[in-house]
Order: C-alpha cells, then sequence, then structure tokens
C-alpha cells in the first residue's frame, strides 16, 4: 500500500479539504450548491498553497504537487478505512472502487 508515513501539517489539511468536499457531495442534487462548495474548496487549497504558479521570464510554471499529495493522503485514509471495515481485500476492495467509479 502506497502512504506516507509522515505527511506535513499542508497535506493533512488539504486531504481534509478533499473529505469535506466528499461529506457534501451526497447532500442531494443541489448542482449549484455542490458548484458553490467546489469553488469554496477551490480557494481554500489555493489558501493553503496546494497549488502554485509562477512566471519566469515568459514561462508559467504551475505546481500542483502539494494538491496531488491531499488529494492522494485522502484517498489513502478513506482505502485504509474502507479496507478495516470491508471483508474484501485490498485488490477486492480496489476492484469496487474502479467499478463505482465506471458506474
Amino acid at each position: 500500500m502506497i502512504s506516507d508515513p509522515n505527511p506535513d501539517d499542508t497535506t493533512e489539511q488539504i486531504a481534509h479539504v478533499f473529505v469535506d468536499l466528499l461529506s457534501i457531495a451526497g447532500d442531494g442534487d443541489d448542482s449549484e450548491a455542490f458548484r458553490q462548495q467546489i469553488i469554496l474548496t477551490t480557494r481554500r487549497t489555493f489558501e493553503l498553497g496546494a497549488i502554485t504558479f509562477g512566471i519566469r521570464d515568459t514561462t508559467i510554471e504551475i505546481r500542483p504537487e502539494p494538491l496531488i499529495a491531499g488529494a492522494v493522503a485522502a484517498m489513502v485514509a478513506l482505502f485504509q478505512v474502507t479496507l478495516q471495515s470491508s471483508d474484501l481485500d485490498s485488490d477486492g476492495v480496489l476492484a469496487a472502487w474502479r467499478e463505482s467509479i465506471d458506474t
């Protein structure tokens, strides 16, 4: 299993932003409320430095690594909780997860 044994505080905070987003994703079919939550989530991830960018000469550099690290930390935590509370092994959980994405 892939995991970061010592994620930094920013990574953990970004992971919590993803968990917060998941907590509202199933609140119904209110697409406007969900859109607004995406906007708030995006702002929060920028505040945390999840995505940074800079301009060097004529090149724009985008650094999404903290965002990806936070997303991975959230997914690993979800995977571990799911694995612990399921009768499936890790391959079974991953297969069920993939099937859920595809439906």
